[in-house]
């Protein structure tokens, strides 16, 4: 699969941003589905679609291009990660 950059859209809802945000943290899709109150496929869904939006190959380079693009300001650390 190739990347491009600048093809997808970026802009990302406020749900998205708090998924990348907890993704940031270290949380699982299970701690994050638990948290937002949702299933572990809703999050997945939301994962996929902002892999796309941000051009990310995975998790960790969606959350680089969220701390780039801005999504990302602080990491505060999540409940029940070590």
């Amino acid at each position: 699969m190739t990347h491009t950059i600048g093809i997808a859209q970026t802009h990302l809802t406020d749900r998205e941003i708090a998924i990348l945000v907890a993704v940031a943290q270290g949380c699982t899709n299970a701690q994050i589905a638990k948290q937002l109150g949702t299933a572990t496929p809703t999050v997945q869904s939301h994962l996929k679609r902002i892999k796309v939006r941000l051009n990310a190959r995975n998790r960790a380079h969606a959350v680089a291009l969220g701390i780039a693009k801005g999504y990302i300001k602080a990491i505060p650390k999540a409940a029940g990660v070590r």
